[in-house]
């Protein structure tokens, strides 16, 4: 939901519906912007509140990766386990304005970024090979684009 207040698109309230439909408008402007490659090695992480009853745990919009926590979690337990899990968590750029996430991306190795300034550059790609993040180095060993992980 970081991302949802980067975008404008949260609001204080919602109306019955809105805030699944503000979801998928998120989940579709994210998918105008990143390229289907990149949609494939991204992740994007709700928190299950107001989860429609017949909405599956995990699922694709497109080529995202969209989870929701269990009732019994919450997306930044969920994002920490991702990133526990990953295999290659140094290639990860975690977005969120939650320093707690921050802090568990900079420990596996992963690039944390702020909700906002994701945001603010993915709407100034002028296409989708626009860099999301400043890129390492030139001394990098690592020349695949990272995964993406949104809350």
């Amino acid at each position: 939901y970081n991302l949802l207040h980067g975008a404008n698109l949260a609001r204080e309230t919602y109306g019955p519906g809105e805030l699944q439909r503000r979801r998928e408008r998120l989940l579709g402007m994210l998918c105008e912007k990143l390229s289907p490659a990149e949609q494939m090695r991204c992740t994007v992480v709700f928190d299950a509140q107001s989860v429609p009853g017949d909405t599956a745990r995990e699922q694709r919009h497109q080529e995202l990766r969209v989870i929701f926590a269990a009732a019994s979690s919450d997306a930044d337990t969920q994002i920490e386990e991702l990133l526990a899990k990953h295999p290659a968590a140094k290639q990860t750029i975690v977005v969120s304005s939650d320093h707690r996430l921050h802090k568990a991306a900079k420990r596996r190795g992963a690039r944390p970024i702020d909700s906002e300034p994701f945001w603010d550059r993915l709407q100034q790609r002028p296409d989708a090979r626009t860099a999301l993040v400043e890129e390492p180095g030139p001394n990098s060993k690592s020349r695949r684009p990272p995964s993406v992980t949104a809350k």
